[in-house]
C-alpha cells in the first residue's frame, strides 16, 4: 500500500520520493468522501459563466442591430444571428482580421498583441472556420479559468469566506461585461492573477513566465515587472538583497521580453516603427501602441493624465454625450474603488494598480472620443475586486453590488452590442 511505501522510503533519509508518497497520501486522505465535492470549483465557474452568458446573450439577441462599418462574418443560422454575430463589434474586426488571416495582413492590426487571436484561430479551426465563434470560446475558456484564479488567490490573501464571491464581484465592476465578448481581457487576466499566485508562492520563473503570456497578450503585460519586483524584495528582504540575487530579478525581465519580442516582430517584419522614431513621444507610442493605431483611431497619444481628462471634460457637450459621460462616469468609479480600499491592497498590488490606472487616464484616444475604451482598461486593475469581495460581506452590502453592478453589467452591454459606445 501507499503508506506501508512511504514508511520504507522514508527511513532513507531527504528521500524525494518519499516526500513524494507522503504528500500524494495527504492529497488521497483529503479527499475522502469529498466526492463530487472536489469537483465543485470547476462546476461552480463554470456555471457562473453559463449563467452571465445567458443573461448577456439575451440582452445582445434582443438589441437592434447597427448597420456596421466592416464586413461582418456571414450569419448562415438564426443561432448565429442572434447569439454570435452581435457581439461582432469594433475591436472584433481585428481579432477576427488575424484569426482568419493571419497577424499583419492587415496593417491596422498590428496595434493589437497577437496572442488572444491566435487562441482563437485555434478555436475557429475546431468550429469550422468560424472565427467569430472561435474567438468567443477562446474568451469564454479564459473566463472561466479566470474566475477559478481569481478565486484561489483571494484564498491566498486570507478570503476563505467569500473566495468564489471575489470573481462575481470582478464580473460586476464597471466594463466587467467585456468578459463576455472577443476581447482579449479574460486572456490576459487570467494570465496576470496566475503571476500573482506564483509571485505570492515564490515561485519567480514560472510568474514571469506567465506574466510574458500577459505581455503578449496585451501591452499592459509589462507592468507586471513591478509586482513581481515588489514580491521580490520582500522576500529578500529589501532591495539591496534583491540586488544580490540575480536569477531572481532575471526571472522579473519575462514580461519585458515577452512584450519585446511582439514589439521586434512587429518592427523588423511589418514595419512598426514611425518614421520619426527617435523623438520621445513618437518613440514611447510605438512600444506602447504602434504606429498603426492612427489607422484605427487618429489622434491617439499619450499625455499627462491631468491633460487627458481635462481633454474628456471639455468634449462633454459635444455630441454624442451619452458614451462620453459613459467612460467619465466610469473612470470615476474606479478611482473611488481604488481610494476606499488602498489601506487594503497588498503592496504590490498597489503598485500594480497605479500602473495600471496611469496607462489608462494618460491614453488620449484622440477628438471623437478622448476616453474611449478606458472602462476596460481599468478593468485590467482586478486586485481592487479582492478587497471590495472582503467589504461586501453582509448581504445587504451584496445586494448593492448585485444591483448597481447589475445594472451597469446589462447597460454596458446594450450599449456595446447597439453601437452607440466603445468599451
Amino acid at each position: 500500500s501507499l503508506s506501508r511505501l512511504t514508511t520504507i522510503l522514508h527511513r532513507q533519509q531527504h528521500c524525494p520520493l518519499a516526500v513524494c508518497c507522503v504528500c500524494v497520501r495527504k492529497h488521497l486522505l483529503s479527499n475522502v468522501g469529498a466526492g463530487r465535492r472536489s469537483r465543485s470549483p470547476w462546476l461552480w465557474a463554470v456555471g457562473l459563466y453559463v449563467f452571465v452568458r445567458v443573461v448577456l446573450g439575451l440582452i445582445a439577441a434582443s438589441t437592434p442591430t447597427p448597420a456596421l462599418t466592416f464586413a461582418p462574418q456571414p450569419a448562415n443560422t438564426s443561432a448565429q444571428r442572434a447569439l454570435v454575430s452581435p457581439w461582432e463589434r469594433w475591436d472584433v474586426e481585428y481579432y477576427r482580421s488575424i484569426a482568419a488571416n493571419g497577424y499583419g495582413t492587415n496593417p491596422k492590426t498590428t496595434n493589437f498583441h497577437p496572442l488572444y487571436a491566435w487562441i482563437g484561430r485555434v478555436f475557429g479551426w475546431i468550429t469550422g472556420g468560424n472565427w467569430l465563434l472561435g474567438l468567443l470560446l477562446a474568451s469564454g475558456t479564459a473566463t472561466i479559468a479566470l474566475y477559478l484564479l481569481i478565486a484561489h488567490l483571494a484564498r491566498l490573501n486570507g478570503n476563505h469566506a467569500n473566495a468564489r464571491w471575489t470573481a462575481v464581484v470582478l464580473t460586476l465592476l464597471p466594463a466587467g461585461f467585456i468578459l463576455y465578448a472577443p476581447y482579449s481581457e479574460s486572456l490576459f487576466l487570467a494570465a496576470a492573477v496566475g503571476c500573482f499566485i506564483l509571485a505570492q508562492g515564490r515561485r519567480w520563473w514560472w510568474a514571469g513566465l506567465v506574466g510574458a503570456v500577459a505581455s503578449v497578450t496585451r501591452q499592459q503585460g509589462i507592468v507586471l515587472v513591478l509586482p513581481l519586483l515588489w514580491e521580490m524584495a520582500t522576500a529578500a528582504g529589501g532591495w539591496r538583497a534583491l540586488a544580490r540575487r540575480w536569477r531572481w530579478w532575471l526571472a522579473a525581465t519575462l514580461p519585458l521580453l515577452g512584450f519585446g519580442v511582439v514589439v521586434l516582430y512587429r518592427a523588423a517584419l511589418l514595419g512598426g516603427l514611425p518614421a520619426q522614431w527617435w523623438l520621445p513621444q513618437n518613440w514611447i507610442y510605438s512600444l506602447l501602441i504602434s504606429p498603426a493605431a492612427q489607422n484605427v483611431v487618429p489622434g491617439q497619444r499619450f499625455v499627462a493624465p491631468w491633460t487627458a481628462v481635462w481633454l474628456a471634460l471639455q468634449q462633454i457637450n459635444t455630441p454624442p454625450t451619452l458614451p462620453r459621460l459613459v467612460d467619465l462616469i466610469t473612470g470615476a468609479m474606479y478611482l473611488m474603488i481604488l481610494v476606499a480600499f488602498w489601506h487594503k491592497l497588498r503592496p504590490s498590488a498597489r503598485v500594480y494598480c497605479v500602473a495600471v490606472y496611469l496607462l489608462a487616464f494618460s491614453y488620449h484616444t484622440g477628438g471623437l472620443f478622448a476616453y474611449m475604451g478606458l472602462g476596460r482598461h481599468l478593468l485590467l486593475a482586478f486586485p481592487l475586486a479582492l478587497p471590495l469581495a472582503e467589504w461586501s460581506h453582509s448581504l445587504a452590502r451584496r445586494v448593492l453590488i448585485i444591483v448597481v453592478g447589475g445594472l451597469m453589467l446589462l447597460g454596458q452591454t446594450l450599449l456595446y452590442v447597439a453601437g452607440a459606445w466603445v468599451p
